[in-house]
Protein backbone atom coordinates (compact mmCIF):
# COMPACT_ATOMS: atom_id res chain seq x y z
CA UNK A 1 0.00 0.00 0.00
CA UNK A 2 2.57 2.59 1.08
CA UNK A 3 4.91 1.77 -2.49
CA UNK A 4 1.17 2.25 -4.38
CA UNK A 5 1.11 5.95 -2.35
CA UNK A 6 4.16 6.72 -3.55
CA UNK A 7 3.61 5.15 -6.93
CA UNK A 8 0.86 8.21 -7.27
CA UNK A 9 3.36 11.13 -6.92
CA UNK A 10 4.66 9.99 -10.31
CA UNK A 11 1.05 11.22 -11.39
CA UNK A 12 1.82 14.44 -9.51
CA UNK A 13 5.00 15.37 -11.10
CA UNK A 14 4.87 17.89 -13.75
CA UNK A 15 5.74 15.60 -16.41
CA UNK A 16 3.23 12.95 -16.34
CA UNK A 17 0.48 15.42 -14.39
CA UNK A 18 -0.71 16.96 -18.41
CA UNK A 19 -0.99 13.04 -19.86
CA UNK A 20 -3.84 12.14 -16.98
CA UNK A 21 -5.30 15.32 -17.54
CA UNK A 22 -4.32 16.67 -13.35
CA UNK A 23 -5.77 20.19 -12.79
CA UNK A 24 -2.43 22.04 -11.37
CA UNK A 25 -5.09 23.95 -8.82
CA UNK A 26 -5.97 20.79 -7.24
CA UNK A 27 -2.18 19.42 -6.95
CA UNK A 28 -2.80 20.82 -2.60
CA UNK A 29 -5.12 18.79 -2.16
CA UNK A 30 -3.61 15.62 -4.02
CA UNK A 31 -0.36 15.75 -2.09
CA UNK A 32 -2.05 16.37 0.78
CA UNK A 33 -3.61 13.37 0.33
CA UNK A 34 -0.87 11.72 -0.59
CA UNK A 35 0.99 12.11 2.21
CA UNK A 36 -2.01 11.66 4.55
CA UNK A 37 -2.48 7.65 2.90
CA UNK A 38 1.05 7.59 3.75
CA UNK A 39 1.06 8.13 7.11
CA UNK A 40 -1.82 6.33 7.55
CA UNK A 41 -0.26 3.14 6.02
CA UNK A 42 2.50 4.23 8.21
CA UNK A 43 0.95 4.17 11.20
CA UNK A 44 -1.20 0.54 10.61
CA UNK A 45 1.84 -1.00 10.29
CA UNK A 46 3.41 -0.19 13.12
CA UNK A 47 0.23 -1.03 15.57
CA UNK A 48 -0.19 -4.28 14.40
CA UNK A 49 3.88 -5.06 13.91
CA UNK A 50 4.96 -8.33 16.08
CA UNK A 51 7.80 -7.97 18.16
CA UNK A 52 11.03 -8.80 16.07
CA UNK A 53 14.37 -9.52 17.60
CA UNK A 54 16.53 -9.48 14.63
CA UNK A 55 16.53 -7.32 11.05
CA UNK A 56 16.33 -10.98 9.67
CA UNK A 57 12.53 -10.52 11.25
CA UNK A 58 11.81 -7.11 9.39
CA UNK A 59 13.79 -7.99 5.81
CA UNK A 60 10.10 -7.94 4.22
CA UNK A 61 9.90 -3.81 5.42
CA UNK A 62 13.44 -2.89 4.82
CA UNK A 63 13.05 -4.10 1.26
CA UNK A 64 9.66 -2.10 1.45
CA UNK A 65 11.63 0.85 2.26
CA UNK A 66 14.14 0.89 -0.10
CA UNK A 67 11.90 0.12 -2.94
CA UNK A 68 9.90 2.74 -2.03
CA UNK A 69 12.67 5.14 -1.91
CA UNK A 70 14.05 4.04 -5.15
CA UNK A 71 10.86 4.59 -6.96
CA UNK A 72 10.83 8.23 -5.83
CA UNK A 73 14.09 8.94 -8.12
CA UNK A 74 12.55 9.51 -11.93
CA UNK A 75 10.05 11.34 -10.71
CA UNK A 76 10.22 15.22 -11.02
CA UNK A 77 9.77 17.19 -8.04
CA UNK A 78 6.33 18.98 -7.20
CA UNK A 79 6.97 19.32 -3.86
CA UNK A 80 9.18 22.16 -4.16
CA UNK A 81 11.67 23.60 -6.47
CA UNK A 82 15.10 23.67 -4.06
CA UNK A 83 16.83 21.42 -5.93
CA UNK A 84 17.18 23.68 -8.36
CA UNK A 85 18.19 25.99 -6.11
CA UNK A 86 21.25 23.54 -4.38
CA UNK A 87 22.86 22.31 -7.82
CA UNK A 88 22.58 26.34 -8.84
CA UNK A 89 24.54 27.11 -5.77
CA UNK A 90 27.12 24.40 -6.10
CA UNK A 91 27.47 25.07 -9.37
CA UNK A 92 28.30 29.04 -8.50
CA UNK A 93 30.63 27.47 -5.96
CA UNK A 94 32.80 25.36 -8.61
CA UNK A 95 33.01 28.18 -10.97
CA UNK A 96 35.17 30.14 -8.49
CA UNK A 97 32.77 32.42 -7.01
CA UNK A 98 31.06 32.65 -3.38
CA UNK A 99 27.55 31.88 -3.31
CA UNK A 100 27.54 33.37 0.46
CA UNK A 101 28.47 37.01 -0.58
CA UNK A 102 26.86 36.71 -4.13
CA UNK A 103 22.65 36.20 -4.89
CA UNK A 104 21.61 34.56 -8.37
CA UNK A 105 21.25 37.73 -9.86
CA UNK A 106 24.74 38.76 -10.08
CA UNK A 107 26.07 40.08 -13.04
CA UNK A 108 27.68 37.72 -15.13
CA UNK A 109 25.67 35.15 -13.97
CA UNK A 110 22.56 35.15 -16.96
CA UNK A 111 23.76 32.48 -18.83
CA UNK A 112 24.86 30.39 -16.07
CA UNK A 113 20.93 31.00 -14.75
CA UNK A 114 19.65 30.09 -18.29
CA UNK A 115 21.61 26.40 -18.26
CA UNK A 116 20.53 25.52 -14.98
CA UNK A 117 16.95 27.56 -14.35
CA UNK A 118 17.69 28.53 -10.38
CA UNK A 119 13.91 29.18 -9.26
CA UNK A 120 13.37 33.65 -9.08
CA UNK A 121 12.22 33.56 -5.54
CA UNK A 122 15.00 32.35 -4.15
CA UNK A 123 17.34 34.58 -6.73
CA UNK A 124 17.60 38.17 -4.35
CA UNK A 125 19.53 35.81 -1.41
CA UNK A 126 22.82 34.20 -1.32
CA UNK A 127 23.16 30.45 0.05
CA UNK A 128 22.35 30.44 3.60
CA UNK A 129 23.65 26.46 3.69
CA UNK A 130 26.38 25.19 5.81
CA UNK A 131 29.55 24.28 3.98
CA UNK A 132 29.48 20.59 3.96
CA UNK A 133 25.59 20.96 2.47
CA UNK A 134 27.59 23.28 -0.16
CA UNK A 135 30.05 20.50 -0.74
CA UNK A 136 27.27 18.08 -1.80
CA UNK A 137 25.52 20.33 -3.52
CA UNK A 138 28.67 21.06 -5.51
CA UNK A 139 29.89 16.93 -6.02
CA UNK A 140 26.58 16.91 -7.80
CA UNK A 141 26.16 20.33 -9.49
CA UNK A 142 29.72 19.20 -11.25
CA UNK A 143 27.95 16.42 -13.69
CA UNK A 144 26.55 19.44 -15.12
CA UNK A 145 23.15 20.98 -15.89
CA UNK A 146 21.67 18.02 -17.34
CA UNK A 147 22.92 15.51 -15.15
CA UNK A 148 23.11 16.96 -12.24
CA UNK A 149 19.33 16.66 -10.52
CA UNK A 150 19.92 12.78 -11.44
CA UNK A 151 22.98 12.29 -9.49
CA UNK A 152 21.66 14.35 -6.64
CA UNK A 153 18.89 12.62 -5.85
CA UNK A 154 21.04 9.42 -6.45
CA UNK A 155 23.54 10.53 -3.22
CA UNK A 156 19.81 12.26 -1.45
CA UNK A 157 18.26 8.38 -1.66
CA UNK A 158 20.95 6.80 -0.53
CA UNK A 159 21.44 8.76 2.73
CA UNK A 160 18.04 8.18 3.12
CA UNK A 161 18.41 3.95 2.59
CA UNK A 162 21.60 4.36 5.01
CA UNK A 163 19.31 6.11 7.82
CA UNK A 164 16.56 3.28 7.81
CA UNK A 165 19.41 0.66 8.06
CA UNK A 166 21.35 2.35 10.82
CA UNK A 167 17.76 2.85 12.57
CA UNK A 168 17.02 -0.28 12.53
CA UNK A 169 20.49 -1.76 13.69
CA UNK A 170 20.28 1.02 16.53
CA UNK A 171 16.59 -0.25 17.31
CA UNK A 172 17.42 -4.14 17.62
CA UNK A 173 20.43 -2.84 19.94
CA UNK A 174 17.58 -1.26 22.11
CA UNK A 175 14.70 -4.09 21.93
CA UNK A 176 12.43 -2.07 20.25
CA UNK A 177 12.70 -3.06 16.31
CA UNK A 178 8.86 -3.17 15.95
CA UNK A 179 8.62 0.56 15.49
CA UNK A 180 11.19 0.30 12.65
CA UNK A 181 8.02 0.82 10.52
CA UNK A 182 7.84 4.51 11.66
CA UNK A 183 11.04 5.57 9.66
CA UNK A 184 10.84 2.95 7.13
CA UNK A 185 7.80 3.94 6.06
CA UNK A 186 7.37 7.61 6.89
CA UNK A 187 5.89 9.58 4.32
CA UNK A 188 8.71 12.67 4.87
CA UNK A 189 11.65 10.41 4.88
CA UNK A 190 10.70 8.94 1.94
CA UNK A 191 8.77 11.78 -0.45
CA UNK A 192 11.14 14.67 0.80
CA UNK A 193 14.08 12.99 0.18
CA UNK A 194 13.30 10.82 -3.17
CA UNK A 195 10.97 13.20 -4.46
CA UNK A 196 11.21 16.91 -2.63
CA UNK A 197 15.35 15.94 -2.90
CA UNK A 198 16.11 17.82 0.14
CA UNK A 199 19.13 18.12 1.98
CA UNK A 200 17.50 17.81 5.37
CA UNK A 201 17.76 13.71 4.54
CA UNK A 202 21.29 14.21 5.06
CA UNK A 203 21.33 15.59 8.37
CA UNK A 204 19.03 13.14 9.46
CA UNK A 205 20.96 10.62 8.36
CA UNK A 206 24.43 12.18 10.60
CA UNK A 207 21.50 12.59 13.33
CA UNK A 208 20.47 9.20 13.23
CA UNK A 209 24.30 7.70 13.05
CA UNK A 210 25.77 9.87 16.07
CA UNK A 211 22.40 8.28 18.82
CA UNK A 212 23.72 5.37 17.26
CA UNK A 213 27.41 6.04 18.11
CA UNK A 214 25.70 7.56 21.41
CA UNK A 215 24.38 4.27 22.25
CA UNK A 216 27.94 2.71 21.89
CA UNK A 217 29.33 5.42 24.36
CA UNK A 218 31.63 5.85 21.05
CA UNK A 219 31.41 9.79 22.48
CA UNK A 220 33.51 11.67 20.06
CA UNK A 221 32.58 9.39 17.32
CA UNK A 222 28.79 11.19 17.90
CA UNK A 223 29.88 14.20 18.25
CA UNK A 224 31.56 14.22 15.26
CA UNK A 225 27.89 13.18 13.68
CA UNK A 226 26.60 15.59 15.31
CA UNK A 227 29.12 17.73 13.70
CA UNK A 228 28.16 16.50 10.30
CA UNK A 229 24.71 17.38 10.95
CA UNK A 230 25.81 20.77 11.98
CA UNK A 231 28.17 21.23 8.48
CA UNK A 232 24.66 20.25 6.91
CA UNK A 233 21.97 21.85 8.46
CA UNK A 234 21.69 24.08 11.75
CA UNK A 235 18.93 22.29 13.64
CA UNK A 236 21.32 19.68 15.29
CA UNK A 237 22.97 21.75 16.80
CA UNK A 238 20.42 21.90 19.87
CA UNK A 239 21.21 17.99 20.31
CA UNK A 240 24.60 19.21 22.75
CA UNK A 241 22.38 19.88 25.11
CA UNK A 242 20.58 16.77 26.10
CA UNK A 243 23.60 14.91 24.96
CA UNK A 244 26.49 16.67 26.96
CA UNK A 245 24.06 17.28 30.23
CA UNK A 246 22.79 13.78 29.94
CA UNK A 247 26.64 12.43 30.45
CA UNK A 248 27.15 11.38 34.17
CA UNK A 249 30.62 11.43 33.58
CA UNK A 250 32.97 14.52 33.03
CA UNK A 251 34.89 12.42 30.02
CA UNK A 252 31.76 11.27 28.26
CA UNK A 253 30.73 15.22 28.11
CA UNK A 254 34.35 16.67 27.24
CA UNK A 255 34.30 13.54 24.37
CA UNK A 256 31.32 14.72 23.15
CA UNK A 257 32.24 18.37 22.85
CA UNK A 258 35.60 17.58 21.36
CA UNK A 259 34.04 15.80 18.47
CA UNK A 260 31.64 18.38 17.44
CA UNK A 261 33.47 21.33 18.38
CA UNK A 262 36.52 19.93 16.25
CA UNK A 263 33.91 18.81 13.26
CA UNK A 264 32.22 22.39 12.90
CA UNK A 265 35.88 24.07 13.10
CA UNK A 266 37.49 21.90 10.29
CA UNK A 267 34.64 22.15 7.75
CA UNK A 268 34.46 26.31 8.60
CA UNK A 269 37.80 26.52 8.91
CA UNK A 270 38.20 24.48 5.21
CA UNK A 271 35.59 26.59 3.94
CA UNK A 272 37.25 29.86 4.97
CA UNK A 273 40.71 28.40 3.40
CA UNK A 274 39.16 27.76 -0.03
CA UNK A 275 38.62 31.60 0.11
CA UNK A 276 34.58 31.26 0.81
CA UNK A 277 32.84 33.47 3.93
CA UNK A 278 30.61 31.12 5.43
CA UNK A 279 28.31 33.79 7.12
CA UNK A 280 24.54 33.19 4.30
CA UNK A 281 21.38 34.72 4.20
CA UNK A 282 19.65 33.15 7.18
CA UNK A 283 18.78 36.08 8.98
CA UNK A 284 17.22 37.78 5.92
CA UNK A 285 15.39 34.86 5.19
CA UNK A 286 13.75 34.67 8.64
CA UNK A 287 12.92 38.16 8.36
CA UNK A 288 11.15 37.50 4.94
CA UNK A 289 9.60 34.25 4.83
CA UNK A 290 6.62 33.23 7.42
CA UNK A 291 5.29 29.69 6.61
CA UNK A 292 3.68 26.73 8.89
CA UNK A 293 4.38 27.37 12.09
CA UNK A 294 1.14 28.05 14.33
CA UNK A 295 3.04 29.74 17.53
CA UNK A 296 4.94 32.55 15.72
CA UNK A 297 1.64 33.21 13.70
CA UNK A 298 -0.10 34.18 17.07
CA UNK A 299 2.74 35.88 18.46
CA UNK A 300 3.40 38.01 15.17
CA UNK A 301 0.04 38.91 15.45
CA UNK A 302 0.35 40.09 19.33
CA UNK A 303 4.03 41.96 19.21
CA UNK A 304 5.75 44.27 17.32
CA UNK A 305 8.56 42.74 15.58
CA UNK A 306 11.45 44.41 18.23
CA UNK A 307 9.51 42.89 20.49
CA UNK A 308 8.98 39.41 18.57
CA UNK A 309 12.36 39.20 18.34
CA UNK A 310 13.03 40.05 22.14
CA UNK A 311 10.31 37.22 23.06
CA UNK A 312 10.94 34.44 20.69
CA UNK A 313 15.13 34.71 21.74
CA UNK A 314 14.12 34.80 25.07
CA UNK A 315 11.65 31.91 24.85
CA UNK A 316 14.87 29.86 23.61
CA UNK A 317 17.40 30.40 25.95
CA UNK A 318 14.44 29.76 28.55
CA UNK A 319 13.58 26.67 27.43
CA UNK A 320 17.40 25.28 26.44
CA UNK A 321 17.79 26.16 30.39
CA UNK A 322 15.05 24.07 31.45
CA UNK A 323 16.02 21.23 28.88
CA UNK A 324 19.59 20.90 30.30
CA UNK A 325 18.72 21.28 34.14
CA UNK A 326 16.13 18.26 32.77
CA UNK A 327 19.07 16.42 31.30
CA UNK A 328 21.27 16.73 34.13
CA UNK A 329 18.25 15.03 36.57
CA UNK A 330 18.03 12.76 34.39
CA UNK A 331 22.15 12.03 33.24
CA UNK A 332 22.94 8.17 33.42
CA UNK A 333 19.51 7.90 31.16
CA UNK A 334 20.09 6.96 27.52
CA UNK A 335 19.59 10.11 25.98
CA UNK A 336 17.97 8.62 22.44
CA UNK A 337 15.02 7.12 24.60
CA UNK A 338 14.61 10.49 27.31
CA UNK A 339 11.00 11.51 26.00
CA UNK A 340 12.37 15.06 26.63
CA UNK A 341 15.25 14.52 23.80
CA UNK A 342 13.24 15.04 21.14
CA UNK A 343 12.47 18.74 22.43
CA UNK A 344 15.73 20.22 21.91
CA UNK A 345 14.61 20.68 18.34
CA UNK A 346 11.26 20.97 18.02
CA UNK A 347 11.81 24.03 20.50
CA UNK A 348 13.60 25.85 17.54
CA UNK A 349 11.01 24.71 14.86
CA UNK A 350 8.14 25.24 17.27
CA UNK A 351 9.41 29.06 17.87
CA UNK A 352 10.70 29.43 14.13
CA UNK A 353 8.62 31.80 11.74
CA UNK A 354 9.26 29.09 8.72
CA UNK A 355 8.52 25.17 9.54
CA UNK A 356 8.70 23.02 6.27
CA UNK A 357 7.02 19.86 6.58
CA UNK A 358 10.78 18.61 5.42
CA UNK A 359 11.80 20.85 8.51
CA UNK A 360 10.24 17.80 10.90
CA UNK A 361 12.53 14.43 8.67
CA UNK A 362 15.01 15.02 11.61
CA UNK A 363 12.59 14.10 14.00
CA UNK A 364 11.42 11.16 12.64
CA UNK A 365 14.87 9.17 14.28
CA UNK A 366 13.60 10.10 17.86
CA UNK A 367 9.38 9.52 16.79
CA UNK A 368 10.95 6.11 15.96
CA UNK A 369 12.88 5.46 19.27
CA UNK A 370 10.55 6.64 21.41
CA UNK A 371 6.99 6.96 19.80
CA UNK A 372 5.58 10.08 21.42
CA UNK A 373 1.73 11.27 20.94
CA UNK A 374 2.86 15.15 19.85
CA UNK A 375 5.80 13.90 17.90
CA UNK A 376 3.37 11.48 15.81
CA UNK A 377 0.86 14.18 15.49
CA UNK A 378 2.82 16.63 14.44
CA UNK A 379 4.39 14.43 11.70
CA UNK A 380 1.36 13.45 10.55
CA UNK A 381 -0.61 17.21 10.24
CA UNK A 382 2.80 19.21 8.91
CA UNK A 383 1.76 17.70 5.53
CA UNK A 384 -1.43 19.91 5.89
CA UNK A 385 0.20 22.83 5.27
CA UNK A 386 0.92 21.50 1.19
CA UNK A 387 -2.32 22.90 0.62
CA UNK A 388 -0.33 26.05 -0.98
CA UNK A 389 0.87 24.16 -4.08
CA UNK A 390 -2.44 24.34 -6.03
CA UNK A 391 -2.35 27.84 -6.10
CA UNK A 392 1.50 28.21 -6.28
CA UNK A 393 1.36 25.70 -9.43
CA UNK A 394 -1.45 26.67 -11.17
CA UNK A 395 -1.04 30.63 -10.76
CA UNK A 396 2.04 31.37 -9.16
CA UNK A 397 0.65 32.80 -5.73
CA UNK A 398 2.22 31.80 -2.89
CA UNK A 399 -0.79 32.46 -0.86
CA UNK A 400 -0.86 29.93 2.84
CA UNK A 401 -3.91 29.08 4.37
CA UNK A 402 -5.05 29.28 7.46
CA UNK A 403 -6.90 26.36 7.78
CA UNK A 404 -3.85 24.32 8.22
CA UNK A 405 -2.87 26.21 10.79
CA UNK A 406 -5.15 25.80 13.13
CA UNK A 407 -5.92 22.16 12.45
CA UNK A 408 -2.07 21.47 13.40
CA UNK A 409 -2.35 23.83 16.44
CA UNK A 410 -4.97 21.69 17.79
CA UNK A 411 -3.82 18.55 17.11
CA UNK A 412 -0.74 19.14 19.12
CA UNK A 413 -2.27 21.04 22.08
CA UNK A 414 -4.66 17.86 22.42
CA UNK A 415 -1.65 15.52 22.31
CA UNK A 416 0.15 17.22 24.68
CA UNK A 417 -2.75 17.26 26.57
CA UNK A 418 -2.90 13.27 26.38
CA UNK A 419 0.91 13.14 26.90
CA UNK A 420 0.98 14.90 30.14
CA UNK A 421 -2.04 14.40 32.09
CA UNK A 422 -2.16 12.95 35.35
CA UNK A 423 1.02 10.74 36.04
CA UNK A 424 1.05 9.57 32.28
CA UNK A 425 5.11 11.53 31.64
CA UNK A 426 5.94 10.72 35.37
CA UNK A 427 5.55 6.83 34.22
CA UNK A 428 7.07 7.28 31.16
CA UNK A 429 10.06 8.97 32.67
CA UNK A 430 10.36 6.16 35.32
CA UNK A 431 10.27 3.22 32.62
CA UNK A 432 13.33 5.19 31.08
CA UNK A 433 15.29 5.47 33.75
CA UNK A 434 14.53 2.25 35.40
CA UNK A 435 15.20 0.18 31.70
CA UNK A 436 17.69 2.16 29.94
CA UNK A 437 21.46 3.96 31.80
CA UNK A 438 24.89 4.59 30.00
CA UNK A 439 27.05 3.11 32.13
CA UNK A 440 29.22 0.51 33.00
CA UNK A 441 26.63 -1.76 33.40
CA UNK A 442 25.29 -1.36 29.88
Amino acid sequence: MSVLGVVFGALLSPDHAGVYSLNTKDLGWLTVAQFSFLSLCMLLAWWSAPQAQSLKDVRLLLAVAVAARLICIPIESYISNDVDRYLFDGKIAISGLDPYQINHNEKGLEELKKRWSPPEEHAQYPTLYPPLSLGIFSLAASAGAKNAPLVWKLLNTAFGIMTVFILAHLLQRLGRLRHLSLAALSPLLILETGIGGHVDAVSTFFVSTALHFYYSRKMVCSGVFVGLGVLTKILPIMLIIPLFFGQNKLKGRVEICTGLIGTVALGYGLTILLGLVPVGSIATLFEKWRFGSPLFSVLESLLQLPVLASVVMQSLVLGSLVLAYKSWRLKGVIAITNPLIPWAMMLVLLLSPVVFPWYLMVLVPFVTISPRPFLLVWLCTIPLTYEVLGGFHSMGEWDPALWPLMVISLCFVSSLYFEFRGDSFRKSISEVSSSAYVGDTQ
